[in-house]
């Protein structure tokens, strides 16, 4: 478990394995079998951060490759180094175009819950951030609404009551 200060708050990470939704908040799971349970009145936030290699990491890489190359040819004959540094552009290509993506889960009380995942799975999770999100506004709907005084709501009904039609 990790803590990040920022802006005099402290919050506490822990990474989760399983995500599901309850009737009254959030069944998080662990790696190690261990299970949360979040209400949705204790959420504060639910989002998605995208992640992806920054310019310095990906010419860091390539020059590594580069550098690798230089070694090997002054020691391999030349057929065997124009085979590794083929068999090495599909794999910069495909650091090039992947994805990491981040399901962050914050409560009011600092807790910081953090789930990594690839590009196949985007769309799941992106269904799930958008159920949880109608569910915590289905909950303040109803929250709201209980909180709704009788003697408002008699008064609303009678300041909009239709007048009665009578027919002489």
């Amino acid at each position: 478990m990790k803590s990040i200060a920022t802006n005099s708050t402290t919050y506490s990470t822990t990474k989760f394995g399983t995500l599901n939704v309850i009737d009254k908040g959030l069944l998080l799971i662990k790696k190690n079998k261990e299970e949360n349970v979040i209400l949705f009145s204790e959420l504060n936030k639910i989002y998605i951060e995208k992640f992806k290699f920054s310019f310095l990491k990906k010419t860091g890489l390539l020059s590594l490759f580069l550098i690798l190359i230089a070694i090997f040819s002054s020691y391999l004959p030349i057929e065997i180094v124009l085979l590794t540094s083929i068999l090495l552009i599909p794999l910069f290509a495909k650091i090039n175009t992947y994805k990491r993506y981040q399901l962050n889960i914050l409560l009011k009380d600092g807790t910081f819950f953090v789930k990594n995942f690839n590009q196949d799975t985007k769309q799941e999770h992106i269904k799930m951030v958008n159920l949880v999100r109608k569910e915590i506004f289905d909950n303040q709907i109803i929250s709201n609404i209980q909180k709704e005084t009788p003697s408002t709501a008699k008064k609303i009904s009678e300041d909009y009551a239709f007048p009665s039609l009578s027919i002489a």
